[in-house]
């Protein structure tokens, strides 16, 4: 039941701003003890709400026209048209049996307040149809599920329906769409645009999978998130001609990727995997489908969520990237993800196969300012010792690295210096670990300068 605070925040989620002001008249009533004029009020406003909507719809919806225009001359006419309208609308499915029904109920009530019944309408009574008058009618469109459903899938053919192919313009065009829809309707058009993804009309397949990926991207409403979850990525993951799909949608909104249940997650993480194993490593990191994009949404988890669900895919991720500094950015404010990385390049640069440590070698020389910008100062020495310990294996391009004292990574260097100078007893372990030459001491291997 609603409160006077609770009466007050309902007004709010009305748009149309003259049924507002009526129900404001209406709280202004109940504030007065008029219980009477609020139940009359809240009711008259319905009518005149959905009449106002029928209005708006007639402009689109041939159905909708006939009624308008067969119950219009009765309401100029000052005739009784509540009850025409509301059975008109019932029976063409342009509002729910269910409300239709409500309406009725209400009106039993109202006639009850409005004639001399000997009904004395108490503060209660006036609430409740106060607060439904406006949840069940004045804030949701008058068009039932099915039928703002339908009209959406009638447009999945149109060529021009999604002009752009920027995911965001997708989202703005789908929340347009979706502002028609009641909640309850979700699970109808979701199933509906699912099957419709394996339609043979190429530009209906299309049009539906940018309209769920619309439907999922960043800023969409959490129950529309839920429904995604529930019916499309629980129950499609394990499906090889979804796998494509799946991918966008995890690049769209991290949110998608939480609260899943365990068997998704294991379909998840192969399904990634997959994509990142087929993926050119050319291509551009900024497309919907590249796995940095999914990296990227797996990044904004809750470190312990990416880890535990995620340790697999972008670990796999961050191998294949390691070399692309794209990559840095998505991953440094991750901890596990930085320590995978470094352990990655770490491995790269004391690597005793001779093309892996040169091309780590040629590759520091290019990304020194990135490299220096996102890993520690034990990090970029650790790095150092692994480059001389693949130089002692005979890897060219990290013995030039040597002979030239580090001058050509200055940024990586300085950083390093930075940490041996503060802590020299911890960083000499570090070289005798990584380099396995005891005799080799810190002062020889990398001097202050």
């Amino acid at each position: 039941m609603a409160y006077l605070r609770d009466m007050e925040e309902l007004i709010g989620t009305i748009e149309d701003v003259n049924m507002q002001s009526y129900m404001r008249e209406a709280l202004r009533c109940y504030m007065t003890d008029a219980h009477r004029a609020c139940i009359i009020m809240s009711f008259i406003t319905i009518h005149e709400n959905i009449y106002t909507k029928l209005d708006r719809l007639s402009l689109v919806n041939s159905t909708a026209k006939k009624i308008y225009d067969e119950i219009t001359p009765l309401k100029e006419n000052q005739a009784v048209f509540e009850k025409e309208m509301i059975d008109r609308l019932s029976k063409e499915n342009i509002i729910s049996k269910l409300d239709a029904s409500f309406v009725t109920l209400l009106g039993n009530l109202r006639n009850k307040s409005a004639h001399p019944s000997g009904h004395s309408p108490s503060a209660e009574e006036a609430r409740y149809i106060f607060s439904e008058s406006i949840s069940r009618f004045l804030s949701k469109p008058i068009l039932s599920a099915h039928q703002v459903s339908d009209e959406i899938l009638e447009s999945l053919g149109g060529g021009n329906l999604f002009p752009t192919l920027k995911v965001s313009d997708y989202a703005t065009i789908v929340q347009h769409e979706l502002s028609r829809l009641s909640l309850e309707g979700l699970p109808y058009l979701l199933n509906k645009l699912i099957y419709n993804l394996d339609n043979s009309n190429e530009t209906i397949k299309i049009n539906a999978l940018r309209f769920i990926l619309g439907m999922g991207y960043e800023g969409a409403k959490d129950e529309i998130l839920a429904s995604i979850k529930k019916i499309l990525i629980e129950k499609q993951a394990h499906k090889t001609e979804r796998e494509n799909f799946i991918i966008l949608l995890v690049s769209c909104n991290y949110k998608l990727l939480e609260d899943l249940s365990p068997p998704t997650y294991i379909r998840l993480n192969e399904v990634i995997i997959k994509n990142n194993n087929q993926s050119d490593i050319t291509d551009s990191t900024n497309k919907t489908k590249n796995p940095l994009q999914n990296l990227k949404s797996i990044s904004k988890l809750s470190p312990e969520k990416s880890k535990i669900n995620f340790m697999r895919s972008a670990s796999s991720i961050i191998n294949k990237f390691k070399y692309n500094t794209n990559l840095y950015p998505i991953v440094e404010e991750c901890s596990w993800m930085m320590d995978e990385l470094f352990e990655k390049l770490l491995d790269q640069a004391k690597n005793y196969d001779f093309a892996t440590a040169n091309n780590f070698a040629k590759f520091i020389i290019n990304a020194d300012d990135d490299v220096s910008k996102i890993l520690t100062s034990k990090q970029c020495f650790s790095l150092l010792v692994g480059i001389y310990k693949a130089n002692t294996y005979g890897a060219t391009h990290s013995e030039r690295i040597i002979v030239n004292e580090f001058k050509s990574i200055p940024l990586i260097k300085e950083k390093a210096l930075t940490g041996v100078l503060e802590e020299k007893g911890q960083y000499q372990d570090i070289l005798k670990e990584i380099s396995g030459d005891d005799s080799l001491h810190i002062d020889t291997f990398l001097p202050s300068e």
